[in-house]
């Protein structure tokens, strides 16, 4: 039961890359966000993750609990992954880019550098 057959991990690397694909092939809705929204959807995203590994590696739920409550982590993270690669794309359309290098942001490394790029790049978008 503790162990992982190829078809646990070909789900879970279908699954990681699958879900922003996904979420920047679907995105089509002509809007775009300005970099402070960006940011927090960034800032939401990295905050999830460090609290979720702190709870996970705290130990607090043993047992059964444990195994649920990771894949409720889990489904949690997919859903904001699905949304901040939406977020990714309207950013990307506020900057003059198109959905190409939103799919470059789902290679690991690439999607730090995509990040950063975001965040520094002025937008034509602006808060009244």
């Amino acid at each position: 039961m503790g162990t992982f057959s190829i078809w646990h991990w070909l789900l879970f690397v279908l699954l990681v890359f699958g879900v922003p694909i996904a979420a920047v092939a679907t995105e089509s809705s002509g809007r775009s966000i300005a970099r402070g929204s960006y940011a927090l959807w960034l800032l939401g995203l990295v905050a999830y993750v460090s609290v979720a590994r702190v709870v996970a590696e705290s130990g607090v739920l043993g047992g059964a609990g444990a195994g649920i409550f990771g894949l409720l982590i889990f489904l949690v993270l997919l859903a904001l992954m699905f949304l901040y690669n939406r977020a990714v794309v309207r950013r990307l359309r506020d900057v003059g880019h198109g959905k190409a290098l939103a799919y470059a942001g789902v290679v690991p490394l690439l999607n730090v550098l995509l990040a950063v790029y975001l965040l520094v790049r002025p937008g034509t978008t602006r808060r009244a």
